[in-house]
């Protein structure tokens, strides 16, 4: 048998980055299943249907306001401290074709709760459909990932350790979802404080939501009452926003 060498490809040198920086963040889980039957039924009988993603992304980013602890990443240098982001900054995962290669790349939202579904729904569709040098964040990735190992090591480290820089281009959170694909995300890795992800919306209006987080930033306690009040404003605003787009 013969195989062949294979290079890594820019698309690959993204996530080995990633998972690079990532190992850095102890992440920790909690699992809680969702009862959203308001929400549901008014997403249902809508006509144009904000996404799934872009209401679970504004219900948490409206719960991370309210708990200023988890808007803290932990910080390691010049000497250890707690960085806190005056505002939540969503971070989404987005699936796009670089090279002829499926790669991931990333769209910031900064406190996503003060803006309309339907224009987070917009940003989320555009990020998936639009040439990826007209969307500033793909752009910045591409040249990122350019650079030479040790120059991207280096500015890593920099984003790292630079709480401002760190809430403003890796956010304060992170909503992935692979539930139309037809399955769950068990684990994450991730430099955000926390991250969020949810599986399939059952008929009932339940669904499965796991809040990953950093344990030296915040204990147990203050992330199921933030995935309580994430589910009370889902039932509440949220449903209630989309009760008042137009019906079907």
């Amino acid at each position: 048998m013969r195989g062949r060498m294979v290079p890594v490809s820019p698309s690959r040198r993204m996530v080995m980055d990633f998972l690079w920086a990532s190992k850095t963040v102890p992440m920790v889980a909690v699992q809680r299943v969702v009862r959203i039957p308001c929400l549901a039924a008014a997403h249902a009988a809508c006509a144009a249907r904000p996404s799934w993603e872009a209401m679970f992304l504004k219900a948490y980013g409206i719960a991370t306001g309210e708990f200023p602890e988890l808007r803290r990443v932990y910080v390691k240098l010049p000497w250890p401290h707690f960085y806190e982001a005056d505002v939540p900054v969503g971070a989404i995962a987005v699936a796009r074709d670089y090279l002829g290669e499926p790669s991931l790349f990333g769209i910031m939202l900064p406190n996503p709760g003060r803006l309309p579904l339907s224009e987070i729904t917009q940003t989320i569709s555009r990020a998936w459909s639009a040439p990826i040098e007209e969307i500033k964040n793909f752009r910045r990735i591409v040249r990122f990932i350019r650079l030479p190992w040790l120059i991207r090591r280096i500015l890593w480290l920099l984003l790292l350790n630079i709480g401002r820089l760190r809430s403003r281009y890796s956010g304060t959170y992170g909503i992935i979802s692979t539930a139309g694909l037809g399955v769950e995300s068990v684990h994450v890795l991730s430099i955000q404080p926390t991250t969020l992800a949810y599986g399939i919306v059952a008929g009932d209006g339940s669904v499965s939501v796991r809040l990953f987080w950093d344990h030296r930033v915040v204990d147990a306690v203050i992330v199921a009452s933030a995935l309580t009040r994430m589910e009370q404003i889902l039932e509440g605003a949220i449903a209630d926003e989309v009760s008042a787009l137009p019906q079907r």
